[in-house]
């Protein structure tokens, strides 16, 4: 039994470690050796004098395993007297005799430090990540279809003046989007959900905690599983109110600049929209009319031609806006 025992150890390709009740050693494989003795001979000598500083959870382990219990450890740190240091998983399990009694333990280890490093450089990629979304204030969801599922940062619920330690639907942040708003922000998502397009838009919303009016801007994408069908959406949302209130502002002062330029004309002018309904006159066209420029601005300008003569004026309008 222990024969067979030692031949499976000697030739097993992962590191195990083969002792008696006495925690010496009886056999060890090739990567256990290289993996914690080098060149050392171990056949014999006792492993606490190899290791007489390990941590005292490892050694109530193997007591453990000499009464017959399996320990496991996972992804545990380690230091070696060569002074390499790492992680790894390890078992103890009790081995028997023939006669079905415990003649020590078989310890079994997996290095792990190369996944463990990958694993620590990727939470200190995702917590630098982290604070280039909160500075920039960019929101980011996740959005699992089949499971109904959505995952959000932090900086999300900002945006949406939502409260973190509460349970959001989608419908919730619909209903934050302005009622005008909504059925095109429904058809960006429909249009993404079908392949068409990637999801990308602008919206107004009211803030859930104060209410407030701001601009959103959204970018996203919708993957789809084998059957063609949506199974994941993701993909950012940001602010641009103080874009949006800067363009605004200077589309005020172009048209203010350009009324400025209007009015110095002797000639009338008068400026209409898409509907025919009056944005802007100039002075001089308004006293020909004899009318106060206000009271013409938000008017059609088809209500000052004659009753008789509308339906032509209409006619002609909308083929001029037609390109007739």
């Amino acid at each position: 039994m222990v024969q067979s025992l030692k031949k499976f150890v000697e030739n097993s390709i992962f590191p195990i470690a083969l002792f008696d009740q006495e925690m010496n050693y009886l056999s060890i494989s090739s990567s256990w050796q290289k993996m914690f003795h080098g060149t050392e001979n171990t056949i014999g000598k006792n492993h606490y004098d190899f290791f007489p500083d390990l941590p005292r959870h490892w050694v109530e382990a193997h007591q453990a395993g000499l009464r017959g219990k399996i320990i496991r450890g996972l992804d545990e740190p380690y230091a070696l007297p060569n002074g390499k240091h790492g992680w790894h998983r390890w078992q103890v399990s009790p081995w028997y005799t023939e006669n079905n009694l415990i003649g020590g333990i078989l310890i079994s280890t997996e290095d792990v430090t190369l996944q463990k490093e990958r694993e620590i450089e990727l939470s200190l990629i995702l917590a630098r990540f982290e604070l280039v979304q909160q500075a920039a204030k960019i929101g980011v969801w996740d959005w699992d279809l089949r499971q109904s599922n959505m995952v959000l940062n932090a900086e999300y619920y900002t945006l949406h003046g939502l409260d973190t330690n509460e349970d959001h639907s989608f419908d919730d942040y619909l209903n934050l989007i302005l009622e005008e708003d909504r059925p095109r922000v429904r058809q960006m998502i429909e249009m993404a959900m079908t392949g068409e397009c990637d999801y990308e838009g602008e919206f107004r919303i009211h803030r859930k905690n104060d209410g407030k009016l701001r601009w959103l801007k959204t970018i996203g994408k919708v993957s789809f599983d084998e059957q063609g069908a949506p199974c994941r959406s993701y993909g950012a949302v940001y602010d641009i109110t103080e874009q949006k209130l800067l363009s605004l502002k200077q589309l005020e002062e172009v048209a203010e600049s350009y009324e400025k330029i209007f009015d110095s004309f002797h000639e009338g002018i008068w400026v209409i929209d898409n509907n025919a309904i009056t944005t802007y006159v100039n002075k001089p066209m308004s006293d020909m009319l004899g009318l106060a420029q206000s009271e013409m601005l938000g008017k059609s300008i088809i209500s000052y031609v004659e009753p008789e003569l509308r339906h032509l004026a209409m006619s002609k309008f909308s083929d001029r806006r037609e390109g007739i």
